[in-house]
C-alpha cells in the first residue's frame, strides 16, 4: 500500500506520522461542506463552511497559506471564530466585521486525515467604493443587492 509521511501539528511538538494513501490526498474526500468563493462588503460578517462528518481530529483554518491557529483556538485573530458542533464535524470559520485585510484565500484542513478543502477566495469590497452612486442604485449601503455586486465586479 502506498503511504505518505506528514507532520502532526496537533501537539506543541512536531512528530512524523504515516497515513495510508487512501486517507490522504483527496480534496473532496470526507468534506460534506467546503468554503466557496465569496464577495462581501467590508463591515459585514461572513461564515466559511467546513463540515467533515465522522472526523474527530484537529482542524486548521489556513489564510493565504498560513495557519490561523490550532483547532478552535484562533486567539491571534479576535474577529475570527470557529463555530459549529465539533462532535458533528462542523468547523465553520466566522469572521465578524470583515476588513480589507481579510481579502485572501482560505482553506480548511483535517490534519490527521491529511485532507484539505478546496481553496476559497474571499474578496472584500471597500464599503466607500461600493455606493449607490457607483452603480446607479440609491439604496442604503448595507442593503446592497446581488445585482449591485455584479455590476461592481464588471467595472
Amino acid at each position: 500500500m502506498n503511504e505518505r509521511t506528514h507532520l502532526d501539528v496537533s501537539r506543541s511538538r512536531l512528530k512524523r506520522i504515516t497515513i495510508p494513501w487512501h486517507l490522504g490526498g483527496c480534496v473532496d474526500g470526507m468534506f460534506s461542506q467546503q468554503p466557496q468563493d465569496l464577495v462581501v462588503v467590508a463591515g459585514q460578517p461572513v461564515t466559511l463552511p467546513c463540515t467533515i462528518p465522522g472526523y474527530h481530529g484537529v482542524v486548521l483554518w489556513i489564510k493565504d497559506g498560513l495557519a490561523l491557529g490550532v483547532g478552535r483556538d484562533l486567539s491571534g485573530y479576535p474577529r475570527y471564530t470557529v463555530i459549529g458542533d465539533h462532535g458533528s464535524g462542523e468547523h465553520h470559520l466566522r469572521i465578524q466585521r470583515v476588513e480589507l485585510m481579510d481579502d485572501a484565500v482560505f482553506e480548511c484542513q483535517a490534519v490527521q486525515a491529511a485532507m484539505r478543502s478546496r481553496p476559497a477566495r474571499l474578496t472584500v469590497l471597500d464599503c466607500d467604493e461600493v455606493t449607490g452612486r457607483d452603480v446607479g442604485w440609491g439604496g442604503n449601503k448595507s442593503e446592497l443587492s446581488l445585482l449591485t455586486l455584479l455590476l461592481f465586479s464588471m467595472k
